[in-house]
Formats: C-alpha cells, sequence, structure tokens
C-alpha cells in the first residue's frame, strides 16, 4: 500500500529545515578563511590559489563565492564548474550543490538525471540534507522510479544524523 505523501513532506521539511551551517572549513592544516569576512578581497586570493592547485575545499569555498556573488560577480555557471571541481575529489556538499544547480538549470542544464548522481554519492557519504533530497525524488518519481521505500529509507538516515 503507498505510504500517503502528507505523512513524508512534513517530516522532510523538519529535516530540512533542522540541518546544520558548516563553520569554518580546514585544509590541511590551514584554514580555508569563510567568504565574506572582513578582508574578503585577501581571502578570496587565498581561496581562488588553493582552489586553483585542485584544493577540493577551497574549490566548494569557490563555488560558494560565485553561487552568492560574494567577492566575485554571481555566476551560476562559474560556481557549477568550481563545485564540479570539488564533487569529482568526493566532496560531500559541493556534490549536494552540483545536485541543485542541475535540479534548477543553475549554469547547468536542467536535469534531474544529472542531478540524482550527485545527491546520491553525498548521501552516500551521510550528508543529510543530500539525504532528504533523494528522498524526495524517490517520493515523488522526479528522476527515479517512484518508491515509497526507497524515500523512507533515505528520510531514516537523515533522520538518524539528528
Amino acid at each position: 500500500m503507498p505510504m500517503p505523501t502528507a505523512l513524508l513532506l512534513p517530516f522532510a521539511l523538519a529535516l530540512t529545515l533542522a540541518a546544520p551551517l558548516c563553520a569554518q572549513a580546514k585544509v590541511g592544516k590551514q584554514a580555508v578563511p569563510k567568504v565574506g569576512s572582513t578582508d574578503a578581497s585577501t581571502d578570496l586570493t587565498h581561496i581562488r590559489s588553493q582552489a586553483e592547485q585542485g584544493n577540493a575545499e577551497a574549490q566548494f569555498r569557490l563555488g560558494i563565492s560565485y553561487d552568492r556573488g560574494e567577492g566575485v560577480p554571481q555566476s551560476d555557471a562559474e560556481a557549477a564548474k568550481w563545485f564540479r571541481k570539488a564533487a569529482e575529489q568526493g566532496h560531500a556538499d559541493a556534490q549536494f550543490n552540483l545536485g541543485i544547480h542541475y535540479v534548477w538549470g543553475r549554469g547547468v542544464p536542467k536535469s534531474y538525471a544529472e542531478a540524482i548522481p550527485w545527491y546520491r554519492k553525498a548521501a552516500e557519504q551521510g550528508h543529510a540534507e543530500a539525504q532528504v533530497k533523494l528522498g524526495s525524488h524517490y517520493e515523488s518519481g522526479k528522476g527515479v522510479p517512484q518508491s515509497y521505500a526507497e524515500a523512507t529509507s533515505w528520510y531514516r538516515l537523515a533522520a538518524e544524523k539528528g
């Protein structure tokens, strides 16, 4: 018997709203400065340098900068480019954000087929928001075969994160 959507959606919404925000990230033994701090131009120069050297956390941060237009002109295409670089190195937050860009067609062609694998990679690393998004896609059947059992499984994993 199919599970009513009305039961799953409030649960998914609560999980999404309760997800914690990331603190200042660490790159090896050096901290990657948070974009938007008092010396943002110096911070962004450092972040860009680290990103261009292949540092996944810095690539993610640079993607966030372009996504928000902090210290650089806002550009969905540049954000997606830097998220992809970090995502390909296994950075879960970047994988999640790249999935979002594909769902909304922000800087990349809109495609659930492209979004789902990125959500799954992040979800399999324990990324609670990605687990909720994946659950939502299974619940609605967007990009995957509809499955309330699969949706519930992903929602449950996210709930276990707190």
